[in-house]
């Protein structure tokens, strides 16, 4: 009796998963990825068939683009994200490649985005400041902006059976109304490093907008010359070019 009882135990024992082992999750595969010490961390994984964010177990969060993407090979957290990703929830590969390289932003020139069964896709590229059209119409139905497609700064959507091929155009730089013609710029420290954002022969920079939970403080953890801004332990803000 006593040899049953330990062989039930080890059994159970090996089949519990582990915190590395993938799981299944409504046929498709989860698995978890965490940034430790709001560090960068790359997560291997089958991407081709689409990634998406279940369950966020971190406290920081997880924003698409900012503090989690993927690339070609996996999955990349930063900044204590940490969540579960299901992956293959599509039927059908990406056309496009994603990001390059150990994770950087989907910022493909051009990005084929389809509406099928005439339900409603989301398309995500980091447009941030530029702007997207239609090169080639692929569907029957005809794409019309702001109708059965449009984008943002996150990416493209497509509605009622539109299926195009959009051109992506990206600008550092826009103009913010209200501010005398003047222009903004996005300064971001990823991974708590510093970075350098251009901005020649200024007059002056103003932060305009902290979008980063760490703090944005002139002479600490950003600053200005001439001809750059510079951020760094995190800061992240738009900011105003004089």
């Amino acid at each position: 009796m006593r040899y049953i009882v330990l062989f039930c135990l080890l059994g159970i024992a090996l089949l519990a998963p582990t915190p590395a082992q993938a799981q299944r999750g409504q046929g498709n595969t989860i698995i978890r990825c965490e940034s430790a010490d709001f560090r960068r961390q790359f997560c291997p994984a089958e991407t081709r068939r689409g990634v998406r964010l279940v369950r966020q177990i971190s406290n920081a969060d997880c924003i698409r683009g900012r503090t989690w993407w993927r690339d070609d090979r996996g999955i990349v957290v930063t900044e204590g994200c940490a969540a579960e990703f299901e992956l293959s929830y599509r039927d059908d590969d990406y056309v496009t490649p994603p990001a390059f390289g150990g994770g950087g932003f989907v910022r493909p020139e051009r990005l084929r985005c389809e509406s099928k069964d005439f339900r409603r896709r989301y398309c995500p590229a980091d447009i941030g400041f530029g702007a997207a059209s239609i090169v080639r119409q692929i569907s029957d139905t005809r794409c019309v902006f702001g109708r059965n497609w449009s984008y943002d700064r996150r990416g493209i959507w497509v509605d009622d059976g539109c299926a195009a091929e959009f051109d992506i155009g990206y600008a550092d730089t826009a103009w913010r109304p209200g501010a005398g013609g003047g222009s903004w710029v996005r300064c971001e420290s990823r991974d708590f490093g510093q970075e350098v954002c251009a901005a020649p022969r200024n007059r002056g920079v103003n932060l305009v907008r902290q979008i980063s939970r760490a703090r944005c403080i002139e002479g600490d953890t950003w600053g200005f010359d001439r001809n750059r801004i510079w951020v760094t332990e995190g800061c992240a803000a738009d900011f105003e070019i004089r």
